[in-house]
């Protein structure tokens, strides 16, 4: 057989290119938002973490369940962690309403000032 550049036989060489494997994708760490009612803030996060730590006692059997309808080389392992964007984003909306409305009172308390 002919040899490739380095050494090897051109179908060995052709047979690795042609089935690339994706060493780096070993992990999976996916986010998770629950939706539901707001609970105490205290309450909310222990109610987080308990729903965390019972994904991930559960991601073993997922990850096979995954592996049975995927054609991949390796299953990555399946991380979750508890994504706090929501309660952040309505923090944030809460403070920008906060401020828009105390804009608004200052403007209209000075508008009747100079009047």
């Amino acid at each position: 057989p002919k040899a490739s550049p380095r050494g090897a036989p051109a179908a060995v060489a052709a047979r690795s290119w042609s089935r690339p494997t994706i060493r780096w994708l070993r992990c999976c760490g996916t986010t998770v938002t629950p939706i539901g009612p707001q609970e105490a803030e205290q309450e909310q996060k222990k109610i987080h973490h308990e729903q965390e730590v019972l994904l991930n006692k559960a991601a073993g059997f997922m990850r096979s369940r995954l592996a049975q309808g995927l054609n991949l080389r390796v299953m990555p392992q399946l991380r979750f962690h508890y994504d706090e964007i929501i309660e952040t984003g309505s923090k944030v909306s809460a403070l920008i309403e906060k401020a828009v409305n105390e804009d608004a009172k200052r403007s209209s308390d000075t508008d009747q000032d100079s009047d």
